[in-house]
C-alpha cells in the first residue's frame, strides 16, 4: 500500500454505502485504473468494487461486453 493510499484511507474513511461513484472514479484515477488497488484504497472488497462499477454502468444505460 502506498503512502498516498494510506493517507486517503485515514482522511476519508467512509462506510461502504457512502462511497459515491465520484469516489470510485477518483480512486481509479489515483491508482491508474488498477482495480485491486482501488478497492484497497476505498477500503472495500474487490468484488464489491466490480459490483459498484457494474451498477454504475447499467444505470448509465451502457452495456457490458466480455
Amino acid at each position: 500500500m502506498t503512502v498516498e493510499s494510506r493517507e486517503f484511507q485515514e482522511t476519508d474513511k467512509k462506510t461502504t454505502r457512502s462511497i459515491t461513484p465520484k469516489d470510485v472514479e477518483e480512486a481509479l484515477i489515483r491508482t491508474n485504473y488498477n482495480k485491486s488497488e482501488t478497492a484497497r484504497l476505498l477500503g472495500i472488497d474487490r468484488k464489491t468494487l466490480y459490483n459498484r462499477l457494474r451498477n454504475v454502468i447499467s444505470q448509465a444505460g451502457l452495456k457490458i461486453t466480455n
